[in-house]
């Protein structure tokens, strides 16, 4: 089982790499990162670094590999051939959209206006998703400047770049600038062909600079009043990370244990597998299983407002301390398929996998048809779409909350704009674009 899942890793990296530039992949960076995170990164550590690694309960990896099985071929199962013509003529029509520059800088500013809105509004009920969502925008900004010709566009993605990393740095939070980089990245290497070796070799990169931020990320954090809250501003410093980060440099010719630093702190920090495990163990000694109510409850939130439902679930680490029974100082949950298990056990849990993966694969295939009938836009908003999606320490009330949230307010404002004509929104319809050309 452990060479299989070792080998299961390696095909997923290989398959990723290999996807990249063909079509939005982003259903194969899932399929990586749940294989690093539900597993290998747990087997890492007990074959390295035992000490740091957690003992699996008698079903765990017999579970999970079953239930990312079940998720691979469900997800990677639909014609990517036919994704990858549809995707080539999508971002033929995208680079053919006169003054693409100017939604660019639409994007760009109402993002940056609704980010300062979102961190004095903080977590007000709804209100404060909805601006937060809004704040994401400066992000898709740079979507659109990919197919941009205007010399300028450089400065506008420096810009959202660096500010990601000081917020990063402030929040001591990270994962934003990881996913947006690696979302502008997909998208860049579908707009602009890159070798394999180009994509190994930032893929290294990448993982690199990941590995060395995971090294000092919790002496970061120890080291500042960093609250817990989702999204809350910390006190994380740029001088106190430029020393932790020259320490961490200072190491490596020092004859300390650089594998235990660097690799045994990377590995120990993205082993979601223990979260998981210990929540099924948990189950499983108890015998009490929520029986579907974690995932109906959440299924029946997004769509009310809390305004009119205070008590429903949040978007916080509440079902993993539920189940662990223990106070968690970390914005962490379990993740979907341990929510399957916890909630239907093991066969019911793979039949919930499995209409997971055709959930995601029918909304991949849903925004696709709206790029095509109402307008290219929804492409361009892919990866706002699918960012909770490719993170597996999410649970299922983040990631359905996010699904309708995000999705009603494209409908909405696309179906504004288009009402009143705004920025032309209608000549960036498939047929138009096309016709016009």
């Amino acid at each position: 089982m452990i060479i299989l899942m070792k080998l299961f890793i390696v095909l997923s990296f290989v398959n990723f790499l290999y996807a990249l530039g063909t079509y939005i992949c982003f259903f194969d960076l899932l399929i990586l990162m749940g294989g690093l995170q539900w597993f290998g990164a747990n087997i890492w550590l007990s074959e390295n670094l035992p000490a740091l690694a957690f003992r699996p309960t008698y079903n765990f990896y017999d579970t999970f590999f079953t239930y990312t099985l079940i998720l691979t071929i469900v997800l990677l199962s639909f014609r990517p051939s036919s994704l990858q013509k549809q995707t080539k003529l999508i971002i033929e029509k995208i680079s053919q959209i006169e003054n693409i520059d100017k939604y660019g800088k639409f994007f760009f500013y109402s993002g940056f206006i609704f980010s300062t809105l979102s961190a004095v509004v903080g977590n007000l009920p709804t209100i404060g998703q909805l601006i937060y969502i809004f704040g994401q925008f400066g992000y898709v900004s740079m979507i659109c400047f990919i197919f941009s010709k205007s010399p300028k566009k450089n400065i506008y993605i420096s810009i959202i770049l660096v500010y990601t990393l000081y917020t990063c740095i402030r929040t001591t939070l990270f994962w934003p600038i990881i996913f947006w980089s690696l979302f502008f990245f997909i998208i860049y290497s579908v707009r602009r062909k890159v070798t394999f070796i180009t994509k190994l070799g930032l893929a290294i990169v990448g993982m690199v600079l990941v590995i060395f931020i995971q090294s000092f990320k919790q002496q970061l954090r120890d080291q500042t009043s960093w609250r817990p809250e989702y999204l809350q501003e910390g006190s994380g410093s740029l001088s106190t990370f430029s020393d932790l980060a020259n320490q961490r440099i200072s190491t490596l010719g020092s004859g300390a244990d650089v594998k235990k630093i660097f690799l045994g702190t990377f590995f120990l920090r993205m082993n979601q597998a223990m979260w998981d495990n210990w929540s099924m163990s948990r189950v499983d000694q108890s015998g009490v299983y929520l029986e579907g109510e974690s995932v109906y409850k959440a299924a029946i939130g997004a769509f009310i407002p809390r305004v009119f439902w205070p008590d429903k679930p949040k978007f916080d680490n509440s079902l993993l301390t539920r189940l662990t029974g223990s106070k968690i100082n970390a914005f962490i949950s379990i993740s979907i398929l341990a929510e399957g298990y916890v909630n239907f056990r093991f066969f019911g849990g793979a039949v919930f996998v499995f209409f997971y993966g055709l959930l995601l694969r029918g909304y991949y295939f849903l925004i696709l048809r709206w790029t095509y009938r109402k307008t290219l836009f929804y492409f361009i908003f892919y990866p706002l779409l699918f960012f909770t999606f490719t993170r597996t320490e999410v649970d299922f009330v983040q990631t359905i909350y996010s699904m309708v949230s995000t999705t009603v307010i494209l409908i909405g404002m696309f179906t504004f704009m288009g009402r009143f004509n705004l920025l032309n929104i209608r000549n960036t319809k498939f047929d138009n674009v096309q016709n016009a050309h």
